[in-house]
């Protein structure tokens, strides 16, 4: 099977393990399988991990029982979210009514929900890395004052007050920091009016994008690169030449490998 997916060549699904793959396959569109080893494998519907299939002994009932394992099966009986049975078919059966894929206002939902989440953390971090840097005792006396002349830095948008003891070398660095604050911070503060966009490469390449303006669903869901819009493709570009965390002003926020928050701000700054 050209869907089926094995992570060792020399380990394979047991017989009837592979039949339940072929006949869920008949019965159900767009499927892909994942197989690792062992009596079970990973479905997923086009990207999207939708369940397991297994075929495995089972203790209770002393039998090999055919399953399917889905997060929209109820089951009050260990195992949760499992259906179990002895006859093929039923399973399949059961397959059909539970592998589909999630609405696309869950989707565009999960999506804000994780580059919110990634986002705020790194800004965050930036933070932390300020108020705690071994200079600023020697500078400031304490963080406390420190933070107050942060925060009234940021507030008037003039430098920080750099007193006497300051040489190059702490200068350069406190410069580096608040520069690297200023922007993951600038970017978090335009987030936070719903302004920009949200995109997720999938596993297999599908970019889902979630404007803020409107995430109640998809702005756009292709595996076809150039079908995004051209700002969108162009900030892309450049996130993904940088390091996981990174920022650039008016650009966006590499919050992980395959997740981002792209700015609505204009790029002549790079042209």
């Amino acid at each position: 099977m050209k869907n089926l997916k094995l992570h060792d060549p020399e380990k394979k699904p047991n017989f009837q393990l592979m039949d339940l793959i072929k006949q869920v396959n008949l019965r159900v569109k767009n499927m892909r399988f994942e197989y690792r080893g062992g009596d079970r494998v990973e479905c997923y519907k086009e990207w999207e991990h939708v369940g397991e299939l297994g075929y495995a002994y089972h203790s209770r009932a002393g039998i090999n029982l055919f399953h399917v394992a889905s997060h929209l099966i109820t089951n009050y009986k260990s195992p949760r979210h499992t259906k179990q049975s002895k006859h093929i078919r039923e399973v399949v059966k059961e397959c059909v009514r539970v592998f589909k894929n999630t609405e696309s206002s869950k989707i565009a939902e999960g999506i804000v929900s994780s580059c919110t989440a990634k986002c705020r953390e790194i800004m965050q971090g930036h933070g932390y890395g300020l108020r705690y840097d071994k200079w600023i005792p020697k500078i400031y006396g304490n963080t406390e004052v420190f933070q107050q002349k942060l925060l009234e830095s940021c507030v008037k948008g003039e430098p920080l007050p750099r007193p006497d003891s300051l040489n190059d070398e702490m200068i350069s660095q406190m410069e580096d920091k608040l520069h690297a604050y200023k922007v993951i911070k600038d970017l978090w503060n335009e987030f936070g009016r719903d302004q920009g966009y949200c995109v997720r490469v999938e596993a297999d390449d599908t970019y889902n994008v979630v404007n803020l303006a409107d995430s109640s669903c998809l702005l756009a869901s292709t595996q076809d690169f150039d079908e995004l819009p051209e700002m969108i493709k162009d900030k892309i570009t450049l996130l993904k030449m940088q390091t996981s965390e990174a920022c650039m002003i008016n650009t966006g926020i590499k919050a992980k490998e395959n997740l981002f928050y792209i700015s609505k701000a204009d790029m002549d700054h790079l042209v």
